[in-house]
């Protein structure tokens, strides 16, 4: 699946199947449709947590978190949604990075005046520890009626609501986790019902138990996700430090969504609009001539100028998925590319690659790599 919305939206969409099929009831068009078993869930636990919360009750954690979900099925023309999913190169410049306190607050401001805020990690990108994976954060500004005053009773500072999931690396489910960014509400998915009918939810561990695993505690994973998506929107906001891209997209209402055509639309395109952010590829600086005094806007912009090919390569024969047919349909022919060389003309002659062998050694095996930590290969 393109991010962990849609894969969540197909698990919705096969547990409503078997639910109908232990029902002695037929498939409808909730099971064979992606996306309307998870947007029939979110607007029901969006409408409970209103009606809740209106009479003064208490949210329970399955209906907070569904309800979390529901402004990415719902149309506000007059709010907007912030989406962004990381590749695993942006995350490793992340890695030493601390968010100043400006970059903070103009965080903070930019939220004010949307909807929601999602943060799409794809699996094996941010690791806690050997087994778990944390998949996705969703970021919400309080409800205006909910500001909590500072200690001098003098300002009033809106809360953040996050909420982040994680799961067990290359197994199926997830557990997650919603706080107040005071720290005030922390709720973690520590349930196991006894009457779930999905064995994979009776054995996966509670939330508590895979931070256990990963040797996190409940602070520092707290305190690590609030600053990941403090860097994320202070990079997004700049143009010079990152890459922002349209993942593949098609709407819920495509015609090459209706059931049939298998499951290859759902695992090309997403059904959020969702950004991509790859780091801009980095070159050493030509300095200036002597006596010119260079611009230092200009400057910057020259650390970033994207990645070009400096010599002539063979590109091996191989098939490329082909976009066909009006712009925005989705439509894909699947062709096959022959061999072939790339790059400049002008570049480095073509030479192929060569073996070193160390000094000293002659025939023997190479040395390993000493840049290499660990004998494991993935």
């Amino acid at each position: 699946m393109v991010t962990w919305l849609d894969e969540w939206c197909d698990g919705m969409r096969l547990r409503r199947r078997q639910q109908l099929a232990q029902e002695g009831r037929q498939p409808d068009e909730y099971c064979r449709s992606d996306g309307l078993a998870g947007r029939e869930a979110t607007i029901k636990a969006f409408a409970e947590k209103s009606r809740r919360r209106d009479n003064g009750e208490g949210i329970p954690l399955p209906v907070a978190f569904l309800a979390t979900l529901a402004p990415y099925f719902q149309a506000l023309p007059d709010r907007q949604i912030k989406a962004f999913q990381l590749t695993p190169e942006f995350i490793a410049e992340l890695e030493d990075a601390e968010p100043n306190l400006e970059s903070v607050q103009q965080s903070r401001a930019d939220l004010r005046g949307i909807t929601s805020a999602y943060v799409d990690v794809p699996a094996g990108a941010v690791m806690l520890g050997d087994a778990v994976d944390l998949r996705a954060i969703f970021i919400e500004t309080w409800t205006p009626g909910l500001y909590k005053p500072l200690p001098d009773g003098t300002t009033k500072v809106e809360l953040l609501c996050f909420c982040a999931v994680v799961a067990p690396h290359g197994q199926y489910g997830w557990r997650h986790v919603l706080w107040l960014d005071d720290r005030s509400v922390i709720v973690a998915d520590n349930h196991r019902p006894d009457d779930l009918d999905e064995e994979w939810a009776r054995d996966m561990p509670l939330f508590d138990q895979l931070l256990e695993q990963a040797g996190v505690s409940q602070a520092q994973f707290l305190d690590d996700i609030e600053r990941l998506v403090f860097l994320v929107l202070d990079r997004s906001r700049t143009h010079l430090a990152a890459n922002v891209e349209p993942i593949p997209f098609m709407p819920l209402d495509h015609p090459r969504r209706r059931p049939g055509h298998g499951d290859a639309v759902g695992k090309r395109f997403s059904l959020f609009k969702v950004k991509r952010l790859t780091p801009r590829a980095r070159i050493n600086p030509v300095p200036p001539l002597e006596g010119h005094n260079e611009d230092p806007a200009a400057d910057a912009e020259r650390q970033f100028r994207p990645w070009r090919l400096g010599r002539r390569i063979v590109v091996s024969g191989h098939w490329r998925n082909q976009p066909v047919g009006k712009r925005g349909e989705g439509q894909i022919r699947r062709i096959w590319i022959d061999e072939h060389q790339k790059g400049p003309f002008d570049g480095l002659p073509l030479h192929p690659m060569a073996r070193l062998v160390p000094v000293g050694d002659p025939g023997g095996e190479p040395l390993a790599d000493p840049g290499r930590r660990g004998d494991k290969v993935e």
